[in-house]
């Protein structure tokens, strides 16, 4: 005789360890290429974003990857040569390093760090004594300057630059030393010191310096090409007026005259965030578009060969061999991905379609990432920060404005209501960077920003958050002034709001954002990380400058917070973003030291509670997390997405009947069948071990991953809902370690 009850979901989805969980690499966009080189043997060398250094021995049609795309050199904006001729890089994150023959050397004696990080470098030259000169970017806190190296270290020379953050560097052939700077025009430098040189420049923001075979020197800016003559003390202009962002430039050694000219935005840049290129053939008087076709992103770098083909490198490498009048693809090798340093994540629409946040922009995926597409058409400003998909597939994206020195530049939010066909700006305030955002049970919209609303466009002047009730249409300030810069928003079933911000903790308001309690618990104080309401509304958080993780069970309401210490996950130094299943089963993304990966712990909740690491994601740095419709949860790392192999997330659609006597493997039915709406599948299972249950189609070819977990002996139902599923003939099947079945379903 049976004794039937209803087991916990929640009991049986938690039999499942996360160890057990596996997770495989889902390609994101193509990544972006920074610059193109050629030695003396004709090798061609590529710096691209995230992969590190290549090398081409054929001219450009294949590439080879060189060191591995470890930390410091993944990151790779220039080259340059040693009198020896040995290739010299400069890194974004690792400083200035060599090759050896075999592997990258570290070239930093001199160099100043911040914390593990040497300046953000994005030029190299070296002079025609041998000495190596270096020029860093100086934005959101990095360390910006010109440096110089001697032979045996590198010393700062930045003491007369009116402007520090330099882009760029040139070398004349009489050996001088040129640099470009983000907002202070062009240098030189003379006698120990640098010299600006901007007269007739009517934009400072400089791309790229690049000498031509006369010793002129061209600058390619924010508004075009000016061009200065050697002797001369005064720039001309060279596009015929157009005024569009310059970020590289090529003469053609083949034809005199012939110039070529690399479009796009760069991460400061607000504009067309579109890449193209433009030919001249009388030195810069006119110019003509070039038969560049290809949607793609900034045109960072273009490089021309001896017999006049050129290799531009933009989203991957273009080459043509006709002057511009005809290109293709030349990728063969080359597997760099768009970066994500943000963190923005991914989102997913009702129709399981995906968007994904980058660093230049958005892309769109309608087959999981196989194939991607650009969706900037709108958005001016490439850096994503924030993302997020309402139940009417409305799509907000938040960018960032990156800020040089304590100038806060004007970041912009932006909405779709056509799939990502068309953005347009729903700006909430003159402020630098949109964080987060959230959506209430209500249908009410909140977004984090900045460091508090500026006139003319503030409603509330230093709000740094905001309510929009029409789908993210329009937007009013919230009553929260004086927070500091907004980090995060939850908001939980009973519609009661959670903020983070930078300063006094987390604020809490229960009437729908009228009025604020400020810092609910004074144990928490500034700098608070991502937040997530639980299903039983518990609360999550982390503290960026206090380095911990704190909860909040729902009877408490967020006060007071407790701390959570952890044997296995001592150190939260890295948490970066946490997401629950249906049944309050909490996985943290972390992204830090020696504790980056994927952790799951389970309720009830208490100072002491487990995190249990996912050997299958190993020490992936985890930026953000996202389930999809199918219940399969996504990872965002910089450079890739991680899917599970199994859903997560079906626990709903699960309950158990237990037995008292045996039980027959055999038993495995669905009823009713042929279904419409849905069926409900029937099966008993003898032995308490792992199983899957899968559905194909009549082709044999994989429809969905229902089940894959470690249940208990017992006879369980899994109702399966047609959703998406053409109508035709199915097979189930059953799986143990040694036994399975199959049924078949008809579908109409």
């Amino acid at each position: 005789m049976r004794l039937l009850f209803i087991i916990l979901i929640i009991a049986i989805i938690y039999k499942m360890p996360l160890s057990g969980q596996t997770f495989h690499v889902v390609n994101v966009p193509m990544g972006v290429v920074n610059a193109f080189s050629e030695d003396s043997k004709g090798n061609i060398y590529l710096a691209s974003e995230t992969r590190g250094v290549y090398i081409s021995t054929d001219k450009g049609m294949s590439w080879k990857k060189m060191g591995g795309n470890t930390i410091g050199v993944a990151e790779v904006d220039a080259f340059c040569y040693s009198d020896s001729s040995q290739l010299i890089i400069a890194t974004q994150q690792g400083g200035i390093k060599f090759w050896n023959g075999t592997s990258w050397i570290n070239l930093n004696n001199g160099l100043p760090k911040t914390g593990n990080l040497y300046p953000s470098f994005k030029t190299i030259v070296s002079d025609t004594a041998g000495h190596f000169y270096a020029g860093a970017m100086g934005y959101n806190g990095q360390r910006g300057g010109a440096y110089f190296y001697d032979g045996n270290s590198w010393s700062n020379i930045s003491a007369s630059l009116t402007d520090t953050s330099i882009y760029c560097m040139a070398v004349a052939p009489d050996g001088k030393i040129y640099a470009g700077t983000d907002g202070g025009g062009v240098f030189i430098y003379n006698a120990n010191s640098w010299i600006n040189i901007n007269s007739g420049l009517n934009n400072l923001h400089i791309n790229c310096l690049v000498f031509n075979k006369d010793s002129s020197l061209y600058a390619g800016t924010r508004s075009g090409v000016f061009s200065l003559s050697p002797n001369s003390a005064v720039w001309a202009k060279k596009d015929a007026g157009f005024n569009l962002s310059v970020l590289s430039i090529a003469f053609d050694p083949s034809q005199s005259g012939r110039i070529f000219i690399g479009l796009g935005s760069q991460l400061v840049d607000k504009g067309i965030l579109y890449g193209n290129i433009r030919r001249s053939d009388d030195n810069g008087l006119s110019w003509v578009n070039t038969n560049f076709t290809v949607p793609t992103l900034k045109m960072a770098a273009m490089h021309i060969l001896e017999d006049g083909s050129i290799l531009a490198g933009a989203q991957g490498i273009f080459k043509s061999i006709d002057h511009g009048a005809n290109w293709s693809r030349s990728n063969n090798g080359f597997d760099a991905k768009i970066s994500n340093f943000l963190g923005s994540g991914l989102a997913f629409n009702s129709k399981s379609e995906m968007y994904y946040g980058s660093n230049y922009g958005m892309f769109k995926s309608t087959d999981e990432g196989v194939t991607w597409r650009i969706a900037n058409k709108g958005i001016n400003l490439p850096l994503v920060s924030c993302l997020a998909v309402d139940s009417f597939d409305n799509v907000l994206a938040g960018t960032l404005a990156l800020r040089k020195g304590y100038i806060l530049p004007q970041a912009n939010l932006f909405r779709s209501a056509d799939d990502g066909m068309q953005w347009d700006s729903v700006q909430i305030s003159n402020d630098d960077s949109y964080t987060s955002i959230a959506i209430a049970p209500n249908g009410d919209y909140f977004c984090t920003h900045g460091f508090g609303a500026n006139p003319p466009s503030a409603t509330i002047i230093g709000s740094s958050l905001a309510i929009s009730k029409d789908q993210g249409k329009t937007w009013q300030d919230l009553n929260l002034a004086n927070a500091g810069k907004g980090f995060s928003v939850a908001v939980n079933s009973k519609g009661h709001i959670y903020y983070g911000g930078e300063i006094n903790g987390v604020y809490l308001s229960t009437d729908g954002g009228q009025s604020f309690k400020q810092n609910i618990d004074t144990a928490i104080y500034g700098n608070i990380g991502p937040m997530a309401i639980s299903p039983s509304d518990d609360i999550f958080t982390c503290g960026y400058g206090l380095h911990h993780i704190y909860y909040s069970d729902s009877t408490a309401a967020g006060m007071p917070f407790t701390n959570m210490v952890s044997s296995s996950f001592p150190n939260y130094t890295a948490a970066s973003s946490f997401i629950f299943d249906d049944y309050g089963k909490l996985y943290t993304g972390t992204r830090g030291g020696n504790i980056s990966g994927l952790y799951s712990s389970l309720p009830p909740w208490n100072a002491n509670t487990e995190f249990i690491p996912n050997a299958s994601v190993g020490q992936v740095r985890v930026v953000s997390m996202q389930w999809d419709k199918q219940g399969y949860l996504w990872l965002v790392s910089n450079g890739f997405l991680m899917k599970s192999d199994s859903i997560l997330k079906f626990v709903p659609k699960l309950t158990s009947t237990k037995q008292t006597g045996s039980s027959s493997f055999v038993h495995f039915a669905n009823y009713p069948n042929p279904f419409h709406n849905e069926t409900t599948i029937e099966f008993s299972l003898l032995n308490s071990e792992m199983m899957s249950l899968s559905l194909y189609n009549e082709n044999a070819q994989l429809v969905k991953n229902l089940i894959n977990t470690k249940l208990i002996s017992g006879t369980y139902q899994y109702k399966l809902e047609a959703d998406n599923l053409a109508p035709g003939l199915y097979v189930l099947e059953l799986k143990q370690a040694k036994d399975s079945r199959t049924i078949k379903l008809i579908h109409y």
